[in-house]
């Protein structure tokens, strides 16, 4: 099972996750690190042409960010409101889509010239490469092609974060119970 850290600040989204059975995959240059999608290369192995390939790959590419681990502090804090979010386990059909573990490292990945491969493989390697800064996160990206703006999941469960209001937690078990109550439901909270 996958991880998904959400914020409750705008319901609606949850609404949408949990009817539809969907989680939004975002563009590249959408997420939060600075340097995704960043690379160094040999000036001299690629035209101007090329590198507006291979951006407009990057482009093509969108990314469903998951983690391995449901109770990472910080992600809470990042990605979670503080405790005042939720995390979705979700388990995602690997036939439909490519998920793959990031390789965190301590530098920009260095491309060498094409000869080796084609641009949609070598933007899948500049995709899978963040720094070793990140590695809390133990992420898993999910890739969906630019026309595919959400990525299809099994939803398993959801872990209420410890500083969730009773209010958002008689909507979300109001919400699974209506759509589907086989989603297990865990609570952080103590009273």
């Amino acid at each position: 099972m996958l991880y998904k850290y959400r914020s409750l600040r705008d319901f609606r989204y949850l609404e949408d996750i949990i009817k539809n059975k969907r989680l939004y995959a975002a563009r590249y240059d959408d997420l939060n690190d600075r340097d995704e999608g960043h690379f160094y290369y040999n000036s001299f192995d690629y035209s101007e042409e090329t590198l507006k390939a291979i951006r407009r790959s990057k482009l093509r590419n969108r990314v469903l960010s998951l983690s391995r681990n449901a109770n990472e502090e910080l992600m809470w804090g990042h990605y979670a409101d503080g405790h005042r979010g939720i995390v979705i386990g979700v388990e995602v059909d690997s036939d439909k889509y490519q998920v793959k573990p990031i390789e965190y490292t301590h530098d920009l990945i260095r491309i060498g010239d094409l000869r080796n491969g084609s641009i949609e493989e070598l933007v899948k390697r500049v995709l899978m490469q963040k720094n070793v800064r990140w590695s809390y996160e133990e992420e898993e990206r999910v890739f969906a092609r630019h026309r595919e703006n959400f990525v299809s999941v099994s939803i398993e469960e959801i872990i209420i974060g410890s500083r969730v209001s009773n209010e958002y937690i008689e909507k979300i078990n109001k919400l699974v119970t209506e759509f589907y109550p086989s989603i297990i439901i865990k609570n952080l909270k103590s009273d």
